[in-house]
């Protein structure tokens, strides 16, 4: 599987993550075809990498101890290449559409998309959300990491 992803300059995973506190190498993408480790993804290189929106609870939940704080799916993501990368503190409510769609309509305004307006989409769709009376727990989970 990380072959196919490799190959591709954006990547969207919406699906279930797990952050593994005793051992941040464990942290878990939940495939169809079976679990992805962090620990398989940095054995890899990812040369078009570009950007990742990981729509999956915990993907940057990282740990509260110091030196453990950043070691999570969406750090690992940004080790092999991406440098633009959306994820979630924590656990997400069971709809995140109205915030993916606005992160996206926002992406693809003009001619191309454009994966360098990450921090500024996800700044729009949560000010669209918030301006909406949107619940809480629908857009505060989501952080941006990177350029």
């Amino acid at each position: 599987m990380v072959g196919v992803v490799s190959s591709h300059d954006w990547l969207h995973f919406a699906g279930h993550a797990k952050q593994d506190l005793a051992d941040p190498t464990k942290s878990v993408f939940f495939l169809h075809d079976g679990p992805l480790t962090l620990e398989e993804i940095v054995r890899h290189p990812f040369p078009c990498a570009s950007f990742a929106f990981l729509s999956g609870c915990q993907t940057a939940g990282g740990d509260t101890r110091p030196a453990e704080e950043a070691a999570h799916l969406a750090a690992g993501m940004m080790f092999v290449g991406y440098g633009s990368v959306i994820a979630t503190m924590w656990s997400l409510p069971i709809d995140v559409r109205l915030l993916v769609d606005k992160v996206y309509a926002h992406l693809f305004e003009g001619q191309q998309p454009d994966s360098t307006r990450a921090a500024h989409a996800l700044h729009h769709a949560v000010q669209c959300l918030r301006q909406q009376s949107a619940p809480f727990r629908s857009w505060v989970p989501f952080i941006h990491m990177g350029r």
